[in-house]
């Protein structure tokens, strides 16, 4: 909370609502899509991939800061005796790229977004109804 305070957080996601990988889809999600990010989770050790990407631990925030600011943020988290890494850097093109040892993939933005909006409605419709 102090690096909140401090204005040192541009914006942060916890990951108890389907873990790390739909946190950070969420926080790409701005109304007009204009940045993607590159995530790096290959320095992890998880006996399961799924659990490292949509594990909903409590506890696990996702921060999003500038740049210059990740020194700090990092040091005052170890301070605090959290563990804190950079896993991901944000991108002008609006995809989100993963690479988490042998799995790499990416996804438009724009896509993962609409379909955020829209899978209840989707899911819901039946053929000869009207909406």
């Amino acid at each position: 909370r102090s690096l909140i305070q401090a204005g040192r957080v541009r914006a942060a996601h916890d990951l108890s609502e389907g873990g790390l990988l739909v946190a950070l889809a969420e926080m790409l999600f701005a109304p007009t899509v204009t940045f993607g990010a590159a995530v790096t989770l290959s320095g992890f050790s998880a006996p399961r991939r799924d659990a490292l990407l949509f594990g909903e631990s409590q506890g696990r925030i996702l921060v999003s800061v500038a740049p210059p600011q990740i020194p700090a943020v990092l040091e005052t988290a170890a301070r605090a005796g959290i563990a804190a890494t950079v896993i991901a850097q944000v991108t002008r093109e609006p995809v989100l790229t993963l690479e988490a040892g042998p799995l790499a993939t990416s996804w438009d933005v724009g896509i993962l977004r609409k379909g955020w909006e829209t899978t209840i409605e989707e899911a819901m419709r039946r053929p000869g109804l009207d909406t």
